[in-house]
């Protein structure tokens, strides 16, 4: 194979012999008192490579002759050679050639420009020494870059919503009043612009007379995804974080969560090194013994980062082997915790309002108690993470602070807290250490973490019930052995506590052994003198038996109260239309009812449904007590004035319909694929909903049409969306354009373009947008998405000959416009 320099070179060595001949027959020798220079020492313009030594980096217009001397303009050299060099490097340089208008090899010399004319290949090499060089990065991965929209990216409507109806019906002889009872779950979404409005209810029929319609929340929402930031109004639960327990509440909140609304943006540590090559090099880089990329790089400063980093630490290692056969290794470590944040990335949420309180399926506020709550967390380095976080309800307020840090010698979490109430004062402390392992261990999936947590008596709610855990420590350890087979785990700990309860210690060993894919065994003896009156020893037992991808059973034992389990779960593919299932469960324990439940499921197009049985059994036998119930959910939703039926929406949706000229046709969306059946169709009910989208999420769908005409377009087959938060979009599958165009092309003598190259444009179709066009041999050609009753022009420019093609007003599919033979004009 012919190297691209190598062809450039010939063709450029044969252009200065042609040219250097033609001048010596053109003019005639002279004596030698005012002779010319010879032929071949004269320059000529020639456009030449740069390489960066064998990489190409572009052209310059050079002057050169055959014996070699050159000339190069600085003004074109000067921006191929700031990219190569560092900034303070670069200034030198070209300070070095302030002034200067061509250089030559003399000046190369004089002026220490590391570049020379390599007259074989006859391209300008610049070779930059690696510590003159900038530093250039390498990613591993595609973290933190979002890809450009397609042409199917679809927007969301400016108005739009949904409402879930959910209906079961239970008939159950236990319960005390109204022993059948049907109860409708309501959930609703609006969005206008970026306000989203949320609601859920309950209505009940057959129960308590005086729980009828109960509200179960509300909530007003804006969201601003440029800052990562979502403001909220209504009924919330403040943020679990530290010492602080979640709390329901009647108010107001915000916060900042990168990876809630860019999946895209790495929001962790990603890990960073750096090497130096003083030559041209292959470079294999490998993370935690897995090749994750091979390079061919220049001599350089070369940074890398966006490692795939698991917690603890992890080896990365980079061989490099130049031209003449020498290795090198350059190794390093980067120490991760899932918990780390990146640097300068910052998550936070400051909550307030009043505290709510949820019985019996209704919710009261007690607007005479404040709620006010927050965190703040903030990556510091790649291996430190800082935050803090403070609540205040029931006239109690906790502060706290945190610390994660990721070292050679270990992964260190810190937590401490204090509280304030009722003239009492509290602390609480907790610490996580993960120990770095060694290599050996850690190749083998071992893993290692102890903790120790403290609360004093009157901390929290400690003060508040007088009894809680005042202090707990342990380890745990897990491995994989015989052929990772063989899951073992094992922890202990101790605990102490305040008011009824024992202090004392825990313990337990856990096996789980995989026969092979389909049959696991677990077994898990336990000690636990904590509670008084119970035995301290136990053991747990289970097997998982899988039939299939489809099926499985399950069966499972545990001697500390007698409770045991025995299961059997079908399913006929992984969702989509036409799922159905079945599950049957026998269970019970001491103090407990020993039941047997079955239950059947089915996912329709526009409906999900389920019921099923639970019998209590006396001594093995069916007792008299027996509870039925009953399911069913659908949706209703909008979108810019379209509205569809479907199966309830999890957060955003999606109404495809298919467009007038598909007729009846039924439209496919998400078509089944091994395993799963179709996501949504249109029918008899009108347009698809697709009720499954998530906010934030991109998702690329594909979609079919049963039955399609010969030559009707479809665009690109798929849609893409990336939803705002509880968003709607209206999409169209086909278009008026539901023509194709076949024929042979003609010049003005009737004679076929072969090969040839066009533009199609259209002449009064105001939609269209242009479009390459290409021949065969015979001149034959194919243009889609053309409408009917419209015309449209094709100019082959290289030809200088244009066609006109008029499509019919009532064509479907292929159109045959014959041979058509052109005119002149661009």
């Amino acid at each position: 194979m012919v190297r691209p320099e190598a062809l450039f070179a010939r063709r450029a060595w044969l252009g200065l012999g042609c040219a250097a001949a033609a001048l010596a027959v053109a003019s005639p020798a002279v004596a030698q008192d005012g002779a010319q220079p010879p032929a071949a020492s004269r320059l000529f313009p020639l456009t030449v490579p740069v390489l960066d030594i064998d990489r190409p980096v572009g052209t310059i217009s050079a002057r050169v002759s055959q014996t070699g001397d050159y000339r190069i303009p600085v003004a074109s050299l000067l921006p191929l050679l700031q990219p190569l060099y560092s900034v303070s490097e670069f200034s030198v340089v070209s300070g070095r050639l302030q002034g200067v208008q061509e250089i030559g090899p003399d000046d190369v010399a004089r002026l220490r420009l590391p570049l020379r004319f390599d007259a074989q290949r006859v391209a300008l090499v610049i070779a930059v020494p690696a510590n003159a060089r900038g530093s250039t990065d390498l990613e591993l991965s595609s973290l933190g870059r979002a890809p450009e929209p397609s042409a199917s990216r679809q927007n969301p409507a400016g108005f739009s919503g949904y409402l879930n109806v959910n209906f079961g019906f239970v008939e159950d002889p236990t319960l005390g009043i109204g022993k059948t009872r049907g109860t409708f779950l309501l959930e609703s979404g609006l969005r206008l612009g970026g306000f989203v409005l949320e609601n859920s209810a309950t209505v009940e029929i057959g129960g308590a007379p005086d729980r009828t319609f109960s509200r179960q929340a509300t909530r007003l929402t804006y969201d601003i995804p440029s800052a990562n930031i979502r403001l909220a109004a209504g009924d919330l639960f403040t943020p679990t974080v530290g010492f602080l327990g979640s709390v329901d509440m009647l108010g107001i909140s915000a916060f900042r969560n990168v990876t809630v609304f860019d999946p895209f943006q790495n929001s962790r540590p990603t890990g960073r090194g750096s090497f130096i090559l003083a030559e041209p090099s292959d470079v294999n880089i490998y993370v935690n013994g897995a090749l994750i990329r091979q390079v061919r790089l220049q001599p350089g400063n070369y940074n890398l980062s966006n490692f795939p980093l698991v917690s603890g630490a992890n080896d990365v290692r980079v061989e490099v082997r130049n031209d003449r056969g020498q290795a090198q290794t350059f190794t390093f470590s980067s120490f991760f915790d899932a918990d780390l944040l990146a640097p300068g990335i910052a998550q936070w949420e400051v909550d307030a309002g009043v505290q709510a309180t949820r019985f019996n399926q209704q919710v009261s506020y007690d607007f005479g108690d404040l709620v006010v709550a927050g965190f703040y967390r903030r990556g510091v380095s790649e291996t430190l993470t800082l935050g803090a976080n403070a609540r205040y309800v029931n006239r109690q307020a906790i502060v706290g602070a945190e610390a994660v840090t990721a070292t050679p010698i270990a992964n260190i979490s810190f937590d401490l807290a204090a509280s304030r109430g009722s003239r009492r004062t509290g602390v609480a402390a907790a610490v996580t250490v993960q120990p770095q392992l060694p290599d050996s261990w850690r190749g083998r999936g071992r893993t290692l973490d102890g903790f120790v947590e403290y609360s004093s008596r009157n901390f929290g709610d400690n003060a508040v019930t007088g009894f809680g855990q005042g202090f707990r420590a342990g380890i745990r350890y897990s491995d994989v052995l015989i052929a990772n087979r063989l899951t073992f785990s094992a922890s202990a700990a101790y605990s102490r506590v305040y008011g009824p309860g024992n202090d004392g210690w825990d313990a337990s060993v856990s096996l789980a052994y995989r026969f092979n894919y389909d049959f696991i065994l677990r077994v898990t003896p336990e000690y636990r003198n904590t509670i008084a009156g119970e035995s301290p020893f136990s053991v747990f037992v289970s097997l998982t038996k899988r039939f299939g991808r489809t099926s499985r059973a399950d069966a499972s034992y545990d001697s500390r109260d007698n409770r045991y389990l025995a299961e059997y779960d079908y399913r006929s593919q992984y969702g989509g239309i036409g799922t159905f299932g079945a599950n049957l469960t026998v269970s019970g324990a001491d103090g407990q009812q020993n039941l047997a439940d079955g239950t059947l499921e089915y996912i329709g197009n526009r409906f999900e449904v389920s019921g099923g049985y639970a019998q209590v059994l006396n001594d093995g036998r069916a007792g008299d007590l027996g509870r039925v119930r009953f399911n069913v959910g659908t949706a209703i939703a909008f979108a810019d004035g379209v509205f569809a039926i479907g199966r309830p929406v999890r957060d955003s949706f999606a109404i495809v319909r298919a467009h007038p000229t598909l007729g009846d046709r039924q439209v496919i969306v998400g078509p089944h694929v091994e395993g799963q059946g179709d996501r949504a169709r249109t029918g008899a009910l009108g347009a698809a909903l697709l009720s499954d989208l998530g906010s934030y999420s991109l998702s690329r769908v594909l979609y079919d049409v049963a039955n399609l005409p010969a030559g009707y377009d479809l665009g690109t087959g798929s849609f893409e969306f990336f939803p705002p938060y509880r968003s709607g979009y209206s999409a169209v599958v086909g278009s008026n354009r539901l023509a194709s165009a076949i024929g042979i092309a003609a010049d003005a003598a009737g004679q076929p373009l072969a090969l040839a190259v066009g533009t199609v444009t259209s002449v009064n179709d105001s939609g269209f947008a242009d479009q390459q066009v290409f021949t065969n041999r015979s001149g034959r050609f194919g243009i889609i998405g053309l409408a009917p009753g419209k015309t449209y022009e094709v100019r082959f420019p290289a030809a200088g000959v244009r066609i006109r093609i008029v499509i019919p007003a009532d064509a479907t599919g292929f159109v045959n416009v014959g041979t058509i033979s052109g005119t002149g004009g661009q």
